[in-house]
């Protein structure tokens, strides 16, 4: 009977369809950001949120 149970498991595992899993694509902005950064950092706050939608945020569209 352990071995019906076991054959039965392995073959359902050996033929069930799997979906593929989806591939992840990294981008670091962390440079860019670096240098947005010190460039800006004697910019006041609202000019800095200004540059900062300006020249990083593009860089970065998914948030």
């Amino acid at each position: 009977m352990k071995r019906l149970l076991l054959a039965t498991l392995l073959a359902g595992e050996a033929f069930s369809i799997r979906a593929a899993a989806p591939s992840i694509e990294v981008h670091s902005i962390a440079r860019d950001f670096a240098t947005f950064w010190d460039a800006t950092q004697d910019l006041p706050p609202a000019q800095r949120i200004a540059a900062f939608k300006q020249q990083v945020v593009p860089k970065f569209p998914a948030f």
